[in-house]
């Protein structure tokens, strides 16, 4: 493992460029062992991204082109989340980096730094699958989760609990997904700042607003915060995970033509 971390933090772009380049970093990393990328980023547009497997639905594709939202597919897996007002994290690492290969692990190292990130911000988070465990040995909040899967038919990811989101007492804050590529590890995340209500009913009915169970940064701080300060909270989250410095660097030429060369198959949908 090198002596520190590269950090890309990007101004807002469209979503295949977006899905596009955490993709291209990941390709790269798989034949260059040992470094580790944090990438914080933005998106030009509201976007909505679906998961590798995820099956989208017609009249959700209907209403994202009358509303005039681009949609694209991950690398990753996990469901359909929309990207609007928030700051994105992608981690690409070697699985050397974590003593255990599992998904799991990967899952907790990431998020421990986007927990420490979010106390910076005045927030106690946590990793669900971090909670209580009962005495058949299994987490009740997970429970919970393979149950809210099979009662919830709705594919946005915001809607349904997972045992690696990260959490407010009852409410979820962040999702992320994970893809792996030979020797290499992707985990990207959502950190919303604010919630568009009117823009989620349209596009997933008005029963997404009621008793939902996810929040956002401003209903939490009682004021949304910069985007600014959610970056700089997070790249003291990761630091300290990592045990090691950021570093601000740059795409290299060959990750550059690779997600440029990617960019055009990410495109489910796109407004024009």
């Amino acid at each position: 493992m090198g002596e520190f971390v590269r950090l890309l933090i990007d101004e807002p772009a469209d979503g295949a460029w977006n899905i596009a380049v955490d993709e291209a970093i990941l390709r790269a990393a798989s034949v260059r062992w040992g470094i580790t990328t944090v990438r914080l980023y933005m998106w030009c547009r509201p976007t909505i991204s679906a998961g590798y497997f995820t099956r989208l639905d017609e009249e959700l594709l209907n209403r994202c082109k009358r509303d005039g939202i681009d949609v694209v597919r991950r690398l990753s897996g996990g469901g359909i989340v929309l990207h609007d007002d928030e700051v994105t994290y992608s981690v690409v690492f070697p699985k050397s980096l974590i003593g255990e290969c599992s998904v799991l692990a990967a899952y907790r190292l990431i998020s421990k730094g986007v927990v420490i990130g979010l106390r910076r911000l005045g927030i106690e988070a946590r990793l669900v699958c971090d909670g209580l465990v009962s005495a058949d040995g299994q987490d009740d909040e997970v429970r919970a989760c393979k149950e809210s899967h099979k009662r919830l038919s709705d594919q946005f990811c915001y809607a349904v609990r997972s045992p690696t989101d990260i959490v407010v007492g009852s409410m979820k804050l962040v999702g992320s997904a994970q893809a792996r590529c030979k020797g290499a590890i992707l985990q990207h995340g959502s950190v919303p700042l604010r919630w568009d209500e009117e823009m989620l009913c349209r596009l997933f009915g008005n029963g997404i607003i009621e008793g939902r169970a996810f929040t956002s940064l401003e209903e939490l701080l009682l004021n949304k915060p910069s985007v600014d300060e959610v970056v700089e909270a997070l790249c003291i989250g990761f630091e300290k995970a990592f045990a090691q410095r950021l570093q601000v660097g740059m795409l290299s030429e060959e990750e550059i033509n690779l997600a440029i060369k990617l960019m055009e198959r990410k495109w489910i949908f796109r407004c024009e």
